[in-house]
């Protein structure tokens, strides 16, 4: 049935005031003996916690492997700055427009990121002074707008590794990059490397940027600043800095191939170094791939060192190593000369010259 209560005035004035005051003195007159105790019940579901593990293991990575510091910004842009790096009225992500708060509490903080890149320039700006070396990178949201009345919210990885006295080596960063990927379960030979000649953003540097595909499918841009757009962070001239920026809802929610177990090769493996001057513009990863495919016996190729003279003008030394494997027998001295005769003819017919 349905019950009307009166509180009686000498108590509505003091310790009755809620229905829970009025369910206690029902309970208090029934007993509380006369109630059998229950746990709560919680209904637990089983959920995937492969993005949370992939998360901790992308920060431990940059921060213990990397060396990098990781940043927290806001979520909206810094309007000052942009002016100063003549962005205000850009779209900072091709294709989209940036959405503005309707009350913003300061109109120097009134539109969503549409990338996390500007504000990891400002953090550059904000300590350039103090330090000659700053490694950050940022996991955050950034807020897109696809088409008319439509808004995506996506998650984003970026960094940057700038130098203020020295200049920040290209292959370097992109082997951090690499190395970040394989920690997550993604296969060397899942990922690869497109050159980008004209970058949609604008602190990007053409010839030296590149995106970054797994599966052959994009995941982000990776490359050079452009030395016009980093001399607006007040940095010296010989200041450099690589930026990448990737997808992290599409790293979160990759499928990575289940590894199976192979035994321990029976025969030992060996390798050859192969030392190069090229053209600047040659490509690392063509000639990678052109390495692999000389010799069914070839079962890795590396870029263990660059050089760079300013005596050579447009030319740069390029070192190799060339794994040697034979599943069937043990190597023999013909089998490796042979593999090195090949690996140099290769070289040879797309213009490299072996160095002494």
């Amino acid at each position: 049935g349905i019950y009307t209560i009166t509180v009686p005035t000498f108590r509505s004035s003091k310790d009755v005031e809620l229905k829970e005051d009025i369910l206690e003195e029902v309970v208090r007159f029934y007993g509380f003996d006369n109630i059998e105790l229950n746990l709560p019940s919680f209904k637990r579901i089983a959920y995937d916690l492969t993005p949370v593990m992939r998360t901790r293991k992308v920060k431990n990575y940059f921060v213990n492997t990397a060396k990098m510091t990781e940043q927290s910004n806001y979520v909206f842009y810094d309007e000052q700055f942009l002016l100063r790096l003549n962005l205000s009225k850009l779209n900072l992500q091709i294709g989209s427009d940036c959405l503005e708060i309707a009350n913003p509490v300061s109109e120097n903080q009134k539109r969503l990121v549409t990338s996390l890149i500007p504000n990891l320039l400002k953090n550059i700006n904000d300590n350039v002074v103090d330090y000659d070396s700053l490694y950050f990178f940022e996991v955050g949201r950034v807020w897109i707008s696809t088409k008319k009345d439509e808004r995506g919210e996506n998650k984003k990885l970026s960094g940057i590794f700038f130098e203020k006295r020295k200049p920040v080596e290209f292959y370097d960063c992109k082997a951090y990059i690499t190395g970040m990927l394989n920690v997550i379960g993604i296969l060397p030979e899942q990922i690869s490397f497109s050159k980008v000649d004209k970058p949609q953003q604008p602190w990007f540097m053409p010839f030296q940027t590149a995106q970054v595909l797994i599966d052959d499918k994009v995941v982000g841009v990776v490359g050079k600043v452009e030395k016009t757009f980093l001399s607006k962070l007040d940095v010296l001239p010989e200041s450099d800095a690589f930026i990448f920026d990737l997808d992290f809802d599409m790293l979160l929610s990759f499928v990575t191939k289940v590894k199976k177990f192979e035994p321990l090769p029976k025969y030992q493996d060996t390798f050859i170094d192969l030392s190069v001057l090229v053209p600047l513009k040659t490509q690392v990863a063509n000639l990678q791939k052109l390495l692999g495919d000389v010799d069914p016996l070839i079962k890795h190729v590396e870029l263990i060192d660059f050089f760079e003279n300013p005596k050579w003008l447009d030319q740069r030394s390029l070192t190799f190593r060339v794994d040697i494997f034979d599943s069937e027998k043990t190597l023999e001295k013909t089998q490796i000369d042979n593999v090195w005769n090949k690996c140099v003819k290769a070289l040879e017919g797309v213009g490299a010259q072996l160095r002494d």
